[in-house]
């Protein structure tokens, strides 16, 4: 089973980009999270991979990125966060 520490503030960033591509397009692939973040395929690929590790993601066989209830979580209170301040 996953490990959850504390996300970053790199981490918190990519959840709530998934987050919103989620919002927006219903869901999230690698692809669409790097052209959101301007970023390489590759730099997701190794962000996602530790946020599967720590339990706030997980990737179905259709390599759709899914925030799990403790990634929704920090999601949400990240985009609040950016609402409000």
């Amino acid at each position: 089973m996953s490990r959850q520490t504390a996300p970053g503030r790199a981490a918190e960033d990519y959840l709530e980009a998934l987050l919103l591509l989620e919002q927006e397009q219903g869901e999230a692939h690698g692809a669409q999270l790097a052209r959101r973040m301007g970023i390489s395929r590759a730099s997701v690929s190794i962000a996602m991979k530790q946020l599967r590790q720590n339990g706030y993601i997980t990737v179905d066989k259709g390599h759709r990125l899914c925030l799990t209830d403790a990634g929704r979580a920090v999601a949400v209170r990240v985009y609040e966060r950016h609402c409000f301040y």
